[in-house]
Formats: C-alpha cells, sequence, structure tokens
C-alpha cells in the first residue's frame, strides 16, 4: 500500500512537470522536481544517521512519502551530474531502488544520452547547496570540482577543504583523496603520516587504491615505521581486488623475501596478474623469471616474448624501455632466428588482443 502511495505521488510530480508552462522546455524532470523542492525548503536536512555511503538524512516538517521521494530525486540528480558523457535522467526504464524511512519501492528511471554538455558549472552549483546542507557524497564531489578545475576555478586548497568534511563523515572516497592531498601537498602541507593515516581510513573500508598507498607506504617507511609486513597486508588485499600495481610489488616482495618467505613461484603468479593487466615493469619481470628458469621452467622463447611486449609498452627512453631494449639483445644472442621470430609472433599477438580489451 505505501509502494503504491509512492509511485501515486512520482506520477503526480511527473503530470505536474508536463503541465507546467514556466518551467524549460529542455529542462528533465528530476532537474525539475530537485529544483522546486530545493527552493520550497524541502530539502533543509537535519541528520539523522549514517548509513552505508556514510550519510542518512531525515527531511524536516515533511511528510514521509515526500521524504521518500526527495532522497530518490536526490540521488539520481547527483548520479546525473556524475555523468562524464552528459546524460540526462528522465522518468522511465532503469530500476533503482529507495531505501526509504517509511517504505520501500522501485522508481522507474532511464538515462538517454541526448548530447547535451555536461554543465559542471550547474553541478558544483547544486553540490554546494546539499553540500553546505552535510551531505557527504555531495561534499565529496564539490571537492573533486575544484581539484579538477570544472565548473569552478581549480582551487586545492578548497578541494582539500571539503574532502574533510566528508572524510570526517566516514565518506571513503572523500578519505582517500585527503590521503593524497597530504601525499602531495596539493591544497595542505605535505604530511606523509597525515596522508597515510587518511589512506588507512579509507583502505579499512575497502578502497583498493587506498590498501596500495598504504602498502607503499610500509614498504618505503613514508609517513610510518618501515614494516614490509605490513607492506605485503595491504598489497595483497588491494591484489585480491584487482590493483595491478599492488600485484607488482606484491610480487617484488614474494620475490626478494621481504615481509613473506621467499617464493619465487608465488611471485611469478602476481607479477602474471600484473602482466596481464598491462604493467610493463612486471611483464619485464616476468620475462626475467622465464629466461633464469625463477619459479617457472627455463623458457627463452616466454621470456623474449614477456621482455618485448615491455618495451613496447614501456615509455620511450625509460630506464625501463632501455633496460628491456638490453635485455632482449643479449637473451637474442643465444636464441635461433626461428626462437626469435616465434616470440615475436606470439608478442604480437598478445599485444594486439590487449589493445582490443582496452580501446574506448
Amino acid at each position: 500500500m505505501e509502494q503504491d502511495k509512492f509511485m501515486e505521488r512520482i506520477e503526480d510530480a511527473q503530470a505536474l512537470y508536463k503541465r507546467d508552462d514556466s518551467r524549460d522546455r529542455d529542462e528533465p524532470f528530476i532537474l525539475y522536481y530537485f529544483r522546486r523542492m530545493v527552493e520550497a525548503g524541502v530539502a533543509k536536512l537535519r541528520h539523522e544517521h549514517r548509513d552505508q555511503d556514510g550519510n542518512r538524512y531525515l527531511l524536516v516538517g515533511v511528510d514521509p512519502l515526500e521524504a521518500d521521494l526527495f532522497h530518490v530525486l536526490r540521488n539520481s540528480f547527483f548520479y546525473l551530474l556524475a555523468q562524464p558523457d552528459g546524460r540526462i535522467l528522465h522518468s522511465g526504464i532503469i530500476e533503482k531502488e529507495a531505501t526509504s524511512f517509511s517504505a520501500k519501492a522501485e522508481i522507474k528511471i532511464s538515462y538517454t544520452n541526448q548530447g547535451v554538455p555536461q554543465d559542471y558549472a550547474q553541478a558544483a552549483d547544486w553540490y554546494r547547496k546539499a553540500a553546505d546542507q552535510g551531505v557527504a557524497r555531495a561534499q565529496f564531489n564539490l571537492g573533486v570540482l575544484y581539484d579538477q578545475g570544472q565548473g569552478v576555478p581549480q582551487d586545492y586548497a578548497q578541494a582539500a577543504d571539503w574532502y574533510r568534511k566528508a572524510a570526517d563523515q566516514g565518506y571513503a572516497g572523500a578519505q582517500f583523496n585527503l590521503g593524497l592531498a597530504y601525499d602531495h601537498g596539493r591544497g595542505v602541507p605535505q604530511d606523509y603520516a597525515q596522508a597515510a593515516d587518511w589512506y588507512r581510513k579509507a583502505a579499512s573500508q575497502g578502497i583498493a587504491d587506498a590498501q596500495y598507498n598504504l602498502g607503499l607506504a610500509y614498504d618505503q617507511g613514508r609517513g610510518v615505521p618501515q614494516d614490509y609486513a605490513q607492506a605485503v597486508d595491504w598489497y595483497r588485499k588491494a591484489a585480491d581486488q584487482g590493483n595491478a600495481d599492488a600485484q607488482l610489488n606484491l610480487g617484488v616482495l614474494y620475490d626478494h623475501g621481504q615481509g613473506v618467505p621467499q617464493d619465487y613461484a608465488q611471485a611469478v603468479d602476481w607479477f602474471q596478474k600484473a602482466a596481464d593487466q598491462g604493467v610493463a615493469r612486471a611483464q619485464f619481470n616476468l620475462g626475467l623469471a622465464y629466461a633464469k628458469g625463477q619459479g617457472v621452467p627455463q623458457d627463452y622463447i616466454t621470456a623474449y616474448k614477456w621482455v618485448v611486449i615491455a618495451h613496447t609498452i614501456a615509455k620511450p627512453m625509460s630506464k625501463l624501455y632501455k633496460a628491456s631494449g638490453k635485455f632482449m639483445a643479449a637473451l637474442g644472442s643465444e636464441m635461433t632466428a626461428a626462437q626469435i621470430a616465434q616470440a615475436q609472433r606470439e608478442a604480437s599477438a598478445w599485444y594486439r588482443q590487449y589493445e582490443a580489451k582496452h580501446q574506448p
């Protein structure tokens, strides 16, 4: 019954949208109704308690169904603003579940690409309205706009300020970005200890990049005491989520026996995972392992294949580019022309498949 009432409210809102001659004809329904609710003061929020996104709010002086509708529209509107291709939301196709305070209902929402350019200035304005009311996601997104100079002048200090507001509410993305700000001294004084602290908060919430950065901090002793065992632990968490840099570094620690017993087979396994994702250093290390027969049976053709791939992907004239070139020459001197040709064919086939998977 509550769901029926909720859907009736949506239909009433859509009817109002269709007959309102004063609105901009190009204004999508969600933006229209969200704007009306904000202008009417419906969006004045007081904090109730946090949900999995770090925030949950109760509308003051509004009936529960209106509160439910506002939250669905607000979340949908923020989704709209986050789209990189300027997609506009309309009532229609895609299902979005609204977890409300009085009922649970499904709202049908669709998005279509109508070639409308994204308006970052408008996005910043709406994010600011919600951010000023304490909405953590809006605070984070406003910080991103300041960080990137989209819709507002680039201002790292403002970015850090908004990240902090969201981070203090437990918003993991903001905690990670604030860690980056401290790590690079961008908008705040450079402080590796602060960076590690914020990385830890985000990493504990499962953010793979934060887990990798915290592992790197322990690996290098930057902002925290050097601790290879801790580095292994955090790298593994990120690596298990598919973070290629963490997979590479975890392989290096197994290769060197730092923080874990030395295990060449484990090192090769992690190098392979990172190599398959296009990490040139991992590809080079994998080639070395096959050339030496370290953790895998010795195989010059496979070794040459991976070094060729690393050389292709490495930045021209970088240390890795030069090292892989020298290693190819040395390894090639011990191979027949037929073996080299086979390795090159295998490298070309791998690279074609990789490019096909990663084309935009």
